[in-house]
């Protein structure tokens, strides 16, 4: 019998047995590196400029703690464009971010002939401190640098520049969750004051606070009930008078591919011949205000309604997965606005803006003030259809508008886009 061997090791078996003992590296210093993320082409319908191409790229590093975002708005004359670019850093308890924004608009805005170069620089650094999970403080200074000129021509008549520094600051809710395309549950609210001074005259000085509350209600299964109340209103010395510089201009859709004015396109206040750049830059079109078009109401101070039942047929019945991206998102919705765009401090007084006008003066040895008692609050309602169409979110609405107690008749709106 062959004598049973120890099971001590050998030497030659100690030596195998150190040689693949598995040995702990490092750390080593973590390297960032960004990397797209996102990326996305489309077209927008800016209400002032019209049809253009958008392009979205973002960057981010491994753990999303850094973050590039960049966007361009374009129109086929590679000179009308709208450029933003901005770096946020969440790596602390305190998020902070930097945004630069270049516009450039092109129009014949004065019946010269010629056109008129807009163009705008603006820089905001911004602070964001988290309370809750779902709310936050934001806020910091801006600057934005603002200018006219008359382009063809070696005039510098209409040639006009200013700079305006000033403060933004937002408290914001969102608890939110999306649960598909175009379909959300939760609260969303952002209230904010914005106020920006002319460095070289007072008289130009302007504020703006804003609020949006949006709630979207579980009604049965995937059937939401989605409402919005929304108001905003300018103030400081360049409001004050019968013909303020920056105002809301109410009706109509965002990304409204028919799009059609009530007033003209551009806004050209009492005493001047040529839009005024800060009218031009800080001027706002507030929507939805369907049944109407873009700028039926114009004013210093808004309130709007919006509430809509969207329902998703498909999904509504279904109890298996959809996979025709048509038919999955596909959306039947009712609707509902109202809204009035109004300068005072009463929409509904007898001398409100949209029932008084004033004519002559400056010169003219005949004046007046004509009331007609008309009705502020506009209203409209109807149905829509929703779904996406080889990759866009699009959406068709059918709206009666209902002002001073009569109902026109239904005007169409072709959009893209999502939520309100």
């Amino acid at each position: 019998m062959r004598p049973r061997r120890s099971a001590r090791a050998t030497p030659a078996t100690s030596a195998a047995t150190r040689a693949v003992t598995p040995t702990v590296a490092g750390p080593y210093r973590y390297d960032t590196r960004f990397m797209a993320d996102n990326l996305v082409t489309g077209v927008a319908i800016d209400p002032l400029l019209g049809f253009g191409f958008s392009l979205q790229a973002n960057l981010s590093d491994a753990f999303e703690n850094q973050r590039f975002q960049a966007s361009v708005f374009a129109q086929l004359d590679l000179r009308t464009s709208n450029i933003n670019v901005s770096y946020t850093n969440v790596t602390r308890r305190f998020d902070w971010s930097v945004a630069y924004q270049k516009q450039a608009y092109f129009f014949d805005a004065g019946g010269l002939g010629q056109q008129f170069r807009y163009g705008r620089h603006s820089l905001a650094p911004t602070i964001a401190y988290p309370l809750t999970h779902s709310l936050s403080l934001r806020g910091g200074p801006r600057y934005d640098n603002i200018a006219r000129s008359l382009t063809g021509v070696a005039s510098t008549d209409y040639d006009l520049t200013r700079n305006y520094v000033g403060f933004n600051a937002e408290l914001v809710f969102d608890n939110s969750r999306a649960t598909g395309v175009n379909m959300l549950l939760g609260t969303r609210l952002k209230a904010g004051v914005l106020q920006m001074n002319d460095v070289a005259t007072k008289g130009n000085n302007f504020g703006k606070f804003y609020i949006d509350l949006r709630h979207y209600q579980k009604i049965h299964r995937s059937l939401v009930w989605a409402n919005r109340v929304s108001y905003g209103q300018f103030f400081g010395a360049a409001e004050a008078g019968d013909s303020p510089q920056q105002v809301f201009r109410l009706g109509g859709m965002d990304n409204w591919a028919n799009q059609q004015y009530y007033d003209q396109r551009l806004l050209t206040p009492a005493g001047q011949t040529v839009p005024d750049p800060t009218s031009i830059f800080y001027q706002q079109f507030v929507t939805n205000l369907r049944g109407y078009d873009l700028s039926r109401q114009t004013g210093t101070r808004y309130v709007l309604l919006n509430s809509e039942l969207r329902f998703p047929i498909v999904q509504y019945f279904s109890n298996k997965p959809i996979y025709s991206g048509f038919f999955r998102n596909l959306q039947l919705a009712g609707f509902f606005d109202a809204g009035t765009a109004y300068r005072g401090t009463n929409p509904f007084g007898e001398d409100n803006s949209n029932s008084t006008v004033k004519f002559g003066g400056n010169g003219n040895p005949f004046s007046g003030t004509v009331t007609s008692y008309t009705s502020p609050l506009l209203m409209g309602y109807g149905v829509g259809i929703r779904s996406t169409v080889l990759g866009f979110y699009t959406k068709f609405d059918l709206a009666w508008a209902r002002e001073n107690y009569v109902t026109t008749k239904p005007k169409p709106y072709f959009t893209l886009g999502h939520d309100f």
